[in-house]
């Protein structure tokens, strides 16, 4: 689905495969699953609050509208029977836990020259975030150096057995893949500003609150607002 006339950019939708270790996206072609194995070098773009998790009544994905501020912006959860719960993340955090469902982020980035956004939740979301604070403001390696996947972390607690993505700096950006990631945000961007633009003049009653982002980046990345469903991998 295209919002004002924009599509969403993303040419994979992607997640963190704990038994495989690696990150996987559903390839709609095969209708399979498909495992990209590590190391793997990305350029990050920009990145957004998501809601991610699994609806056993529908049988179906949850998902939710992506924002930038949680503080300031609405969730609407989703699921294939509808919406399941919306409102600021602070009054609706134990609905969404009870929901099956988890507070992730989906962060924009290039993987092979294409525009790709990746899931992190739960432990992943834990590493993301440990690896991220302490460079993602003010820092030249977010404008300058891709960063990388370069290997699984085993972790266990009683039976229960799983793994996480290891980051690390890559190789310092060429002035080529420099000029790819600025046109990359662009295009990002303009997908954004359309759903915005859509969301200014809407009328439905239900329309979901919009913004854009970009953290800490010169221009240089779960879409915006609302995640059209057509947008979705599955």
């Amino acid at each position: 689905m295209t919002s004002g006339g924009v599509s969403n950019p993303s040419a994979k939708w992607l997640e963190w495969d704990s038994n495989n270790k690696g990150l996987r996206y559903y390839d709609k072609d095969t209708a399979k699953n498909v495992t990209l194995k590590l190391p793997i070098k990305l350029v990050y773009l920009t990145e957004r609050s998501t809601i991610v998790g699994f609806d056993d009544k529908t049988n179906s994905r949850i998902y939710s509208n992506d924002v930038e501020f949680i503080n300031d912006e609405a969730f609407t959860v989703r699921s294939k029977g509808g919406i399941l719960v919306s409102g600021m993340y602070s009054s609706i955090k134990t609905n969404v836990g009870d929901l099956g469902a988890s507070y992730a982020k989906r962060i924009y980035a290039i993987l092979d020259g294409e525009i790709v956004n990746i899931v992190f939740k739960g432990d992943t979301f834990s590493q993301w975030i440990n690896f991220t604070n302490a460079f993602k403001k003010n820092n030249p390696l977010w404008l300058n150096n891709s960063f990388v996947i370069e290997s699984a972390e085993d972790r266990k607690k009683g039976a229960t057995k799983w793994s996480v993505p290891v980051f690390a700096w890559g190789a310092q950006l060429t002035q080529g893949e420099k000029d790819i990631a600025n046109q990359a945000f662009d295009s990002v961007d303009d997908y954004f500003l359309s759903k915005k633009e859509t969301k200014n003049t809407a009328s439905k009653p239900n329309d979901l609150p919009e913004s854009m982002d970009f953290i800490g980046n010169a221009p240089v990345h779960e879409p915006v607002g609302e995640t059209d469903e057509d947008d979705l991998p599955f």
